[in-house]
Order: C-alpha cells, then sequence, then structure tokens
C-alpha cells in the first residue's frame, strides 16, 4: 500500500466509496452470546476488548454493571413521560431523541411514525428497527442520539443494540460519562477495532448555577451521587432578603452549583456511515437543548426542525464526521463559558456585599466567625470551577494545536484534518473555535483574582481571630492572678485590666 500523504491519510483511510456490510451492521454486537452459545453477561461482553482488560477496566465493568442494574426489566415495560411529569418532578426523567427515528430503509406500507422525544422505552425500540437497507444504492443518513439525563436502561439500550463496528466507540463513552470524578478531554483516535475505524471524543466537564431544585438520583459505589449539587446559601451567610439589600439586590435567593458533564462520541468506518451519541445534563438550563413539547420555539427555530446536538437546522445532507465534531463543539463550549461567567456574578456579589470595610450596624457586615465560614466555602468552590475550567482551556489548545495544527490563515495541517481546507463550514468552525480557549483563560484569570481576593480576606480574618485568641487568654491570666495571690497587693497594670 502507498504511503498515506499529509493531506489525504482521512480520505485514504475514511473514504465514503468502503463498503458496508449489511448483514452485520443490522445486528447487535451482543449476538455473539447466542452464535458461540455464551452464557456471558451482557455489559461484561460487549466491555470485552483488549483496552478493558486492563485495572481501569477492571473497575469500569463492575461500575457499568452497577449503574444498569434493574434495567434491562424496565426496558421492557412501558413508561409514559408527560410535560407536566417533567415540570413537577424533583427528580428528572430520561429523554431521548435519534435523527433517523422515521427513516424506513425497508420502504414498508406502514412508515415509521415516532416522536421527537423519546421515553427509554420508546428509544430502545427506534433502536432495535434495521438501519441499513439491503440495496447498497440507497444512502445511508448518518444516525445521531441525543440522550438527555442518561440512566441505566437509555445506557442498556444503546449496549443492546450497537454493532460491533459501533462498539469501541460506545465503551470510550461509558469510560467518559459514567464515572463520579470525570475528566475533560477532547480527540480524535483510530482504533484496529474490528475492520477499523475512527472515534471522536469529546468529555466536558463544567459547573453551572441554576435556582432549579434538581435532584440527580442516579448513585455509583452504593449511595455517592453521580454528578455533585452544591447548595450556594453560604454565599449569602447572613440570609438576607432582597428587600433588606437595598445596594444589591441581585444574586440572593434559592442557587445551587450543578456539576454536569457532556459527553459526545461519533464512530463510523467511513466518511458516509457513522453514527454520534451525545450523554448530556442540561436540565439546569432555561432552555434545555431538547424541550419536550414539539413544535416549542427555539432561537427562531421550530423543536422538531433542529439538531439538539448542534442547535442547528436538520438538513438533507449532514456534515461529515469530522465537521460535525467540530460544529458540535462550538455549540458546547461558548455555553459552558456562559455558565462560568454566571458563577462568576454569583461570587462577585457576595464578596462585593461582604466586603471586611462594611461598618458594623450594616446588615452585610460578618463576625469573623461568619466570615471564616463563608471565606472556606467560597475558596472550595473556586477552586473545584477553576480546575474544571483550566482542564477545558488546556484541552482545547492541546487539541486545537496538536490534531488539527493550524496553518496559514488558520487551515489546518493535521493529517487527519488537512483535506478539510476545502470545506467552508468546517474552516468557518475552526476559526471560531480558535478563539475560544481565549475566552475561557479570560474567565480563569477573574476567578483566580476572586480566589486571590479571598485567600487575603482568610489572613486577615486568621490575624483578627488570633489576636482575639491571644487578647483573650492574657485577659484570662491576668484575672486568675488575684486568686492565687490574694495576699498580695495587686499591680497597677492588674488593676487596669480588671477595669476594661
Amino acid at each position: 500500500m502507498a504511503r498515506r500523504s499529509q493531506s489525504d491519510a482521512w480520505r485514504l483511510q475514511y473514504s465514503p466509496d468502503i463498503d458496508i456490510i449489511a448483514v452485520d451492521e443490522n445486528q447487535p454486537f451482543i449476538r455473539f452470546n447466542e452464535v458461540y452459545g455464551l452464557k456471558a453477561d451482557e455489559i461484561q461482553l460487549f466491555m470485552s476488548s483488549d483496552d478493558y482488560h486492563t485495572q481501569f477496566g477492571k473497575h469500569l465493568v463492575p461500575r457499568l454493571i452497577e449503574f444498569c442494574q434493574g434495567a434491562d426489566a424496565f426496558l421492557h415495560e412501558f413508561v409514559a413521560v408527560t410535560p407536566q411529569e417533567l415540570q413537577t418532578e424533583i427528580v428528572p426523567q430520561t429523554i431521548a431523541w435519534v435523527s433517523d427515528r422515521n427513516w424506513n430503509p425497508q420502504e414498508l406500507n406502514t412508515p415509521r411514525d415516532y416522536e421527537q422525544v423519546l421515553s427509554t422505552t420508546r428509544f430502545y425500540e427506534v433502536l432495535r428497527n434495521k438501519r441499513l437497507p439491503e440495496d447498497r444504492s440507497v444512502v445511508i443518513p448518518p444516525r445521531r442520539i441525543y440522550i438527555n439525563y442518561a440512566d441505566g436502561p437509555s445506557i442498556l439500550a444503546l449496549i443492546k443494540t450497537a454493532s460491533s463496528s459501533q462498539a469501541q466507540g460506545y465503551r470510550e463513552l461509558f469510560a467518559n460519562y459514567i464515572t463520579p470524578t470525570p475528566r475533560t478531554h477532547i480527540t480524535l483516535r483510530e482504533s484496529n477495532w474490528w475492520r477499523g475505524c475512527f472515534i471522536f471524543l469529546a468529555n466536558l466537564r463544567y459547573f453551572a448555577v441554576s435556582d432549579k431544585d434538581i435532584k440527580d438520583a442516579r448513585t455509583i459505589g452504593g449511595t455517592r451521587r453521580l454528578r455533585r449539587r452544591v447548595d450556594l446559601s453560604f454565599l449569602n451567610p447572613r440570609n438576607l432578603t432582597k428587600e433588606e439589600c437595598d445596594e444589591e439586590p441581585k444574586f440572593l435567593g434559592q442557587a445551587f452549583l450543578y456539576e454536569a458533564t457532556c459527553s459526545f462520541m461519533s464512530t463510523g468506518t467511513s466518511d458516509s456511515y457513522w453514527t454520534a451519541a451525545c450523554l448530556n445534563e442540561d436540565l439546569f438550563e432555561d432552555t434545555p437543548r431538547l424541550e419536550f413539547e414539539e413544535g416549542l420555539e427555539i432561537d427562531g427555530l421550530l423543536g422538531d426542525e433542529f439538531d439538539p446536538l448542534t442547535l442547528k437546522p436538520l438538513m438533507q445532507t449532514t456534515p461529515s464526521p469530522r465537521t460535525y465534531f467540530l460544529v458540535f463543539l462550538t455549540s458546547i463550549v461558548p455555553n459552558i463559558v456562559g455558565h462560568q461567567r454566571g458563577i462568576e456574578d454569583w461570587i462577585s456579589a457576595s464578596l462585593a456585599r461582604h466586603s471586611p470595610n462594611r461598618e458594623k450596624d450594616s446588615p452585610y457586615h460578618l463576625s469573623p466567625e461568619e466570615a471564616k465560614e463563608w471565606i472556606k466555602s467560597s475558596l472550595e468552590i473556586l477552586r473545584t470551577v477553576l480546575d474544571a475550567i483550566s482542564q477545558l482551556r488546556r484541552e482545547l489548545e492541546r487539541f486545537l494545536e496538536e490534531e488539527v495544527q493550524f496553518g496559514i490563515n488558520r487551515i489546518p495541517k493535521g493529517p487527519m484534518f488537512a483535506s478539510l481546507k476545502k470545506d467552508g463550514l468546517a474552516i468557518s468552525t475552526l476559526k471560531s473555535l480558535h478563539s475560544w480557549p481565549r475566552e475561557l483563560q479570560a474567565v480563569e484569570v477573574t476567578m483566580q483574582g476572586y480566589r486571590k481576593d479571598f485567600e487575603e480576606l482568610r489572613d486577615q480574618v486568621r490575624d483578627e481571630l488570633m489576636f482575639r485568641a491571644v487578647t483573650h487568654r492574657n485577659r484570662s491570666r491576668h484575672s486568675l492572678t488575684p486568686v492565687f495571690s490574694c495576699s498580695m497587693k495587686p499591680k497597677m497594670s492588674l488593676g487596669r485590666n480588671l477595669e476594661r
């Protein structure tokens, strides 16, 4: 085979003309349980790859089995979800979207008519339908899947229906998402799994503030919740109401800091046949990506006309998997930056209200003891949020510098991205992405400034408390002196202390 050139590495490896074997793609990978008479657990069988026989895999597989416990029975029961339930339930419901849910490769007389937003059981039903036609001349639309608040049944639905060529991509997706300690990374991998495939991965960990009181019912490792939530009432340590705060009435009500992870994966064997899946947690958003009510207008688009992964209108022709991945990043990174600025606002308002320069009769004044707890909690939040922001900025910079590799006029020259130079959407998207590390750094610098302010306040409060403690000990020591020296005439200095 001729050596691949720098500019056509992707095209030679993943040409649109690569044959797809319909028999393989229409059957799930776990069918090997029946084919070879195996009695393996479905999850263990699905995760059976050299990559997952490592120490890492030994922890992941039991975690995945625990996460999906009881899911098999759930998938075979009809569980309806209504808009009213979503609005009133404290614990959120899992809902999903599949781009080709109504595409029928067999062209049956009865067309498929699935709703836009799917319950978990309907989602499983869609995934079980055959995807590829027997007629190879038919153009196959790429499949895009979006799951909000992915739980055990929705994950098991993917495991039960994923084809062999998709298995490695889903393994990576589950490893990134189903963990209490998610890490941010963005990359394109080539895998030798099956007949070879590409895997785009973006695991984005971030934090967001919301006044919605939402509880994550998903647990891992026993009772540990999959995602953290922090009550931000400590930012208002005096429990002041808006009426009491004539100077700064904003950012006083109920608020929670939510940890969120958006995990994206796209995998395929060619530029024309691929699958993308996104597991997201946007239940705290004012406008979730997947609105429950069909036809609800969002940014001028009707709910059934846009792709929730990219927030772009659904088009007859879907971009290549590389371009689609880049468009996805430009839809999620700005949103994350916006959430970090929201956190800035809450911290900034609290810092301004409770400045140590406040008069003692001010409703904003804190005692040293109150200030100590306020500062401690604020610093913990700042460290956690800063860690997530720094991870995202560094990983986005690394992806653009090492994998995309910008050349002259920000044209990509990386081996797997160079052939995008004639793709107008890809180039404009890359130019947009290029600016976001700077935006993230600006947020990072601002929060580092707040952290420094709180650290200085911590030192001031610590010194004041130490001074008070020393003064109190001295007073106690002097006040006890007459008891042990009752026959002695008190010294003048001791008398002065007693009079204070």
